[in-house]
């Protein structure tokens, strides 16, 4: 079956309530929530000492931007105040974590190690909501998968539940970017279920979560204006799907006016200086960046980068447009603007932004086999980008472990970490060999997803 004929199928499909899914995958999934819940309590990192700070402010009735603690686009600030304002009023405040001095000289060598220790319920608390779009992820992509063969969809899920990019983003970082990708992908459902109002109103959901979603935009609004409908049936299309875009978000964001929204919201699209190029590429890595900056006219074709972004974008436009609009180029094209735009224009592009093209690489490879070696290499290397970015990290992060039980001691970590900051010359020597390596893996990585991408896209109708 072609890629086109495919993903009609699979997406005409996918509403069907597989009520089967739990008995075809319940080891899989067992597996999944134990993983998650064993890891959730005991980890934290800086990012959740942002969304401890935001339940804080919640407990006293504070705007989540008045006090500039919170920096997102507001949904997952209002999900934080909800269970922040349940979780203190049922356990009370002391319940939510406490200040640990001990930290204070590791906290004076790098910053990021917060000085307030989320308590272990509090860190699953906020994780919860993380699990249940991941689990719903899962079930969509086995609706997607199920009449491909029961088997093939049962990997499938394992792929998404048991990948360590997933969890190392969720459960060891906090970070909620399952629940923005979920929505891209009923997005994408919606749109070819030729539901165009509620594709838009997914969409903008998940770009009221974080603002990336926003990137696949284009693909959309170009496979709406190249279809092969008359041109006031395009317009009506048109018109129908951006509704649904903008009504969640004037619904949201018009309430908030008054506070400091817009300055904390956009203060994290950072595409200044050093522009694209950027993530796990050679910014991370100081051989790349020597060897790289030792080139003649290297800052020039740097600056580039963002053009090199913007002709993705276009390329991609106008491959979706020699195909008409098919479901085939809307995906590829997805792929390659995204991919595009988050590597060589965002400067803040960090693996689990990529969680959205994780899922449909897991799609693709099981409908066409294409896509099996840059779904591996992404799921590693972004995995290995967590863990030695920050060659500490790991250690860093398990203080609610140390402190709410008794397998380790915050005095060991300190140590640890302060013993490693003073040796860092020496230590950091393997550490760069090692970023070079993985650097060079990921930018291959979006080359091939781009490149692989528009070429599909490309490819004439069968």
């Amino acid at each position: 079956m072609t890629m086109r004929k495919s993903c009609n199928v699979l997406i005409s499909k996918c509403g069907n309530i597989n009520l089967d899914m739990w008995k075809n995958t319940k080891y899989i999934l067992l597996l999944g929530l134990a993983v998650r819940v064993f890891i959730a309590p005991f980890f934290s990192s800086s990012d959740i000492s942002v969304w401890y700070q935001v339940i804080s402010d919640s407990a006293q009735n504070l705007v989540i931007y008045d006090l500039l603690h919170f920096s997102y686009p507001p949904l997952w600030g209002f999900i934080l105040s909800f269970w922040g304002k349940l979780f203190v009023n049922i356990l009370g405040i002391s319940s939510v974590g406490q200040y640990v001095s001990s930290i204070e000289p590791v906290n004076a060598l790098n910053n990021y190690i917060p000085l307030n220790v989320i308590s272990p319920w509090l860190n699953l608390i906020i994780k919860i909501p993380i699990m249940l779009a991941d689990f719903a992820i899962a079930w969509l992509i086995y609706s997607l998968l199920k009449d491909t063969g029961t088997k093939i969809a049962k990997i499938a899920v394992a792929f998404w539940l048991l990948n360590p990019l997933v969890i190392s983003a969720g459960y060891i970082l906090g970070q909620f970017d399952s629940i923005p990708a979920l929505f891209m992908l009923l997005a994408l459902i919606f749109f070819w279920k030729d539901k165009r109002f509620f594709s838009g109103v997914s969409l903008s959901i998940g770009i009221l979560f974080k603002l990336y979603p926003a990137f696949v935009l284009p693909a959309y609004l170009a496979v709406l204006l190249f279809s092969n409908n008359r041109l006031k049936t395009k317009f009506r299309n048109i018109g129908e799907y951006c509704l649904g875009l903008l009504l969640p978000i004037i619904f949201v964001i018009l309430p908030m006016m008054k506070s400091h929204i817009w300055i904390e919201i956009f203060s994290r699209t950072q595409i200044s200086e050093p522009m694209g190029i950027n993530f796990w590429f050679y910014n991370f890595s100081p051989n790349i960046s020597r060897l790289l900056k030792s080139i003649p006219g290297f800052v020039t074709i740097e600056s580039f980068a963002p053009l090199l972004a913007l002709m993705i974008l276009i390329m991609s436009v106008a491959f979706i447009a020699r195909r008409h609009g098919s479901v085939q180029s809307l995906i590829f094209g997805q792929l390659a603007m995204f991919t595009g735009l988050m590597a060589f224009l965002y400067q803040n592009s960090i693996p689990q932004y990529f969680l959205f093209i994780l899922i449909l690489l897991i799609v693709i490879y099981f409908t066409d086999n294409i896509f099996r070696f840059e779904f591996f290499l992404l799921s590693i290397v972004a995995t290995l980008f967590y863990f030695s970015t920050i060659p500490t990290m790991i250690l860093a992060n398990l203080y609610p472990l140390a402190v709410y039980t008794n397998f380790i001691s915050p005095e060991y970590i300190n140590d640890y970490l302060l013993s490693y900051a003073l040796n860092k010359p020496v230590s950091l020597g393997v550490y760069y060999n090692f970023v070079t390596l993985y650097s060079g893996l990921g930018f291959s990585t979006f080359v091939l997803i781009i490149f692989k991408s528009l070429r599909y896209i490309y490819e004439p109708k069968r």
